[in-house]
């Protein structure tokens, strides 16, 4: 599969749980998130943050691939898109504006979902492994330092960046 038609599908699968949480987000998840939205947050601004933050999106970027490779992954990216729609329509429902979410998530997002959605695409194509061509998953799994990188300037991004910006719109 080419990795431009995997991409694809992962993109798709991603806007399409977006769709459904914005449509219909889980009251669970949006009881949860009002608390978490109450409460001050986590610390921003740090060293640690920055490398728990890393070290959680690359184990979900990682468990994407894996699971790519049976499409499964493509569920679980639709899931984060489900996730996000659920966090806009929390924030929304709290009283921020539009914009004011936009600022949370759009700095760091434009370089994590598609660190995600290609993690997804290369296992996509590592798929073809269980078709009768072995290297794929080696030579895709190659291909994961690109993850790797776009997922530590993210979370350098969510961690000094995205709460500057947010809290300029939000004052």
């Amino acid at each position: 599969m080419r990795l431009l038609i995997a991409f694809s599908a992962a993109t798709a699968s991603f806007v399409a749980g977006l769709a459904a949480g914005l449509a219909a987000p889980a009251e669970g998840y949006l009881e949860a998130l009002r608390r978490i939205l109450g409460s001050e947050g986590p610390r921003w601004f740090t060293v640690k943050t920055m490398v728990s933050i890393f070290l959680h999106n690359l184990s979900v970027a990682l468990l994407v691939y894996a699971l790519s490779i049976i499409i499964v992954g493509l569920a679980l990216v639709a899931f984060n898109g489900y996730i996000v729609g659920t966090v806009v329509v929390a924030a929304l429902h709290r009283g921020l504006s539009l914009s004011q979410v936009a600022a949370a998530l759009i700095p760091h997002g434009v370089v994590e979902l598609p660190a995600v959605l290609l993690a997804s695409a290369l296992g996509l194509q590592a798929h073809g492994a269980l078709r009768g061509k072995p290297g794929l998953i080696a030579e895709t799994a190659r291909r994961l330092w690109v993850v790797v990188v776009l997922l530590a300037v993210a979370a350098a991004i969510e961690t000094y960046v995205t709460p500057a910006i947010a809290a300029g719109v939000a004052s």
